[in-house]
C-alpha cells in the first residue's frame, strides 16, 4: 500500500485496519511481559488492603474504610473494585494486573475514538496515523511499575475516567440538544471516578475548559451560563467533598519551594521519554534530562498553538481534545510537584508517573500532526514558507522516536521487579527475616501480623494453601488481634 493512500482523509478500509492492526502489537506485546513477569504476591502499599480484607470477609467492613484517605489520594472506587476482584479470585494479584491492561485498552479505545471524530477535519489528512503512536504511549514498557503492581489500578482508573470525561465532552460539542445533555452528564459522572480514584483527577473539571469553551460556542448565551454554572457548582462540590472527614496525610514533611516544584514538574513531563528504574545507579542524575526534555515539550507545544492560531483557528477546536489532555498532564505534573519536590525533584520520573506525563504528549504530538496537515503553502495561502511544516515532521519524528526507544530499553526494569518480588514472595512463605523480606515492605511486625489473615482466608500466595499454612507454627503462636497498616509514603 502506498504512503499517500494511508495518509489520505478520508482514509481507505485498508488504510484503517493497517493502523488499526499496527496499534494492536504494543499491547500485545505488554501482555507478554505482564504474563512473564507478573508475582502474586502484596507489595508495598498492597498491604494496606489486607485489613480491608479482613473486614470485607467477616462482614465488618464500612464505608469510613472506602472513603478514608491513603496519602492524599480518596481511592473509593479502586478500593471497591480491588475489594471485588478479591472476592472472585481469593485475592490473586495476577488478576488485578490483567484488569489495569484491560484499562489501558480502554483508554487507547477511547483515545481512537478522538481520532476516529477528527475524520474528514484535519485540513485532508488521515488522523489515524496517531493511533499506533498513541496505542505505543498507553503499552509503554517504561511503566513497568504500573503493569506489575496491582495498587496501581487507582492511577490507570482515575486516568480512564480522566479520558473518558474529556472524551465525552468532545462528542457533546457536535451532538443534538438531547444528546449533548446526556453526553455533559457522562463526563461529569467520568469525573467524579477520576476524582475518587486518583488524587490529580481533581484537576480534570478545569481541563475541561477548552472543551467547555467550544461547546458554549455553539449553545445560547442562557443555555451557556447554565452549563457553566452547573459545571463549576459540581466541580465545588467534588472539591469540598473531596477535603471533608479524615485529614489527609501527605508525603514529605517539608513543603516544597516553588523553583522545586517547577523542576519536579518539567522532570515529571519529560518522564516519557526517559529510561527510569531504581537499578540504574545515575538514576537520581537523570532528572535533569527529564526536565530538559519536558521543557521542550512545553515550549512545542506553545509554538504549534501559536502556528494554528495563525493559519487555522478552526483546527484548534478540532484539536480541543487533544489540548484538554495536555491541560490535564501539564497542572497534573505541576500540582503533584508541590508534594513531593520536597522530598526528591528525580521521583517525577519514577515509571508510574508516565500514564500521567502521557497524557501531555498526546497533546503535543497531535497539535504537532495538526500543524504538519495545517502548514501545507499548497492548500493553504496564509502559509508563505513549508519550513514550520518541515519543523513539524521533524519534532513529531523525534519525539516518537525517542518514547519508543526508551520504551524498548526499559524492559530491565520488568526483570528487575520481577526478581524483587519473587525473592520476597518465597522469603515471605518460610517467614525468613531479611533484605528479600523487606522489599516487599519495610515494617516486618506489620507484615507478620498480616500474613496471618492472609493465610487464614486463603488469599494471595496462600490460595490453596489454607490448611498448611494454618497448621504451621507461626500461624498457631501468632497474635489474633489485627493492627492497621501503617501509610507508606507512596501513592
Amino acid at each position: 500500500m502506498k504512503i499517500h493512500r494511508l495518509l489520505m482523509d478520508p482514509p481507505s478500509r485498508g488504510a484503517r485496519l493497517f493502523w488499526i492492526g499496527l496499534s494492536l502489537l504494543p499491547a500485545l506485546l505488554l501482555v507478554r511481559y505482564v504474563w512473564k513477569y507478573g508475582v502474586d504476591v502484596p507489595f508495598w502499599d498492597q498491604w494496606a488492603l489486607i485489613p480491608l480484607l479482613e473486614h470485607d470477609r467477616e462482614g465488618t467492613l464500612s464505608f469510613s474504610e472506602l472513603w478514608r484517605f491513603h496519602n492524599e489520594h480518596r481511592m473509593l472506587f479502586p478500593k471497591m473494585t480491588m475489594l471485588g476482584l478479591a472476592r472472585l479470585t481469593h485475592w490473586n494479584i495476577r488478576a488485578e494486573l490483567a484488569l489495569i491492561v484491560l484499562l489501558a485498552v480502554g483508554l487507547l479505545c477511547i483515545l481512537g475514538y478522538h481520532l476516529f471524530s477528527m475524520e474528514g477535519r484535519l485540513a485532508g489528512v488521515s488522523p489515524w496515523p496517531l493511533l499506533p503512536v498513541f496505542s505505543g504511549m498507553v503499552f509503554s514498557l517504561n511503566q513497568w511499575e504500573n503493569w506489575l503492581w496491582g495498587w496501581q489500578i487507582n492511577l490507570i482508573m482515575g486516568l480512564v475516567g480522566v479520558v473518558a470525561g474529556l472524551g465525552a465532552l468532545a462528542a457533546a460539542v457536535s451532538a443534538p440538544p438531547l444528546r449533548r445533555v446526556a453526553l455533559v452528564s457522562l463526563s461529569a459522572i467520568c469525573g467524579v471516578i477520576g476524582s475518587y480514584s486518583f488524587g490529580s483527577g481533581l484537576l480534570f473539571w478545569f481541563a475541561a475548559f477548552p472543551l467547555l469553551l467550544c461547546l458554549s460556542a455553539r449553545l445560547r448565551r442562557r443555555a451557556t451560563v447554565l452549563l457553566w454554572g452547573v459545571w463549576l457548582a459540581v466541580a465545588a462540590a467534588v472539591w469540598l467533598l473531596y477535603f471533608t472527614g479524615d485529614s489527609m496525610s501527605v508525603f514529605g514533611t517539608t513543603r516544597c519551594d516553588a523553583i522545586k516544584a517547577l523542576l519536579f514538574g518539567f522532570t515529571f513531563l519529560g518522564s516519557p521519554m526517559l529510561e527510569a528504574h531504581e537499578r540504574l545507579p545515575e538514576f537520581h542524575q537523570l532528572w535533569g534530562y527529564s526536565a530538559l526534555v519536558g521543557g521542550a515539550g512545553l515550549a512545542t507545544l506553545v509554538w504549534a498553538l501559536w502556528l494554528l492560531f495563525r493559519w487555522n483557528r478552526g483546527l484548534i477546536r478540532v484539536l480541543a481534545p487533544a489540548l484538554s489532555l495536555s491541560c490535564y498532564g501539564l497542572a497534573s505534573a505541576f500540582a503533584i510537584g508541590l508534594g513531593r519536590g520536597a522530598a526528591a525533584i528525580a521521583l517525577g520520573a519514577t515509571p508510574r508517573y508516565i500514564a500521567i506525563g502521557d497524557c501531555f504528549w498526546f497533546g503535543v504530538l497531535a497539535l504537532l500532526y495538526g500543524v504538519a496537515a495545517a502548514a501545507n503553502p499548497k492548500r493553504n495561502p496564509a502559509v508563505q514558507s513549508a519550513q514550520p511544516q518541515r519543523m513539524a515532521v521533524v519534532l513529531l519524528a523525534v519525539f516518537v522516536g525517542l518514547a519508543a526507544v526508551r520504551s524498548w530499553q526499559a524492559r530491565e526494569g520488568f526483570a528487575y521487579r520481577h526478581e524483587v518480588q519473587a525473592r520476597g514472595r518465597a522469603a515471605l512463605l518460610a517467614w525468613t527475616p531479611g533484605p528479600d523480606l523487606d522489599g516487599l515492605y519495610p515494617d516486618r511486625a506489620t507484615m507478620q501480623t498480616l500474613r496471618e489473615t492472609l493465610m487464614q482466608y486463603d488469599l494471595s500466595l496462600y490460595r490453596g494453601r489454607g490448611e498448611a499454612a494454618s497448621s504451621s507454627p507461626d500461624f498457631r503462636r501468632g497474635a489474633r488481634g489485627r493492627q492497621s497498616v501503617k501509610r507508606s509514603p507512596f501513592p
